[in-house]
């Protein structure tokens, strides 16, 4: 599987913070959400400044 252009990259981080802000109203369903994430990148463990 060929890795993904760096911009492709950034899409799929900022899908990723879409999909974690749409869990904000659920601290445990976005707090496991950045745990899968940040699984595969680590740059998904800096999502937790999303919620109040």
């Amino acid at each position: 599987m060929a890795a993904a252009p760096p911009d492709g990259q950034e899409k799929v981080i900022a899908a990723a913070q879409q999909i974690v802000k749409s869990l904000a109203n659920s601290k445990n369903a976005a707090d496991d959400m950045i745990r899968i994430l940040s699984g595969f990148d680590n740059r998904f463990s800096l999502m937790s400044d999303l919620f109040p």
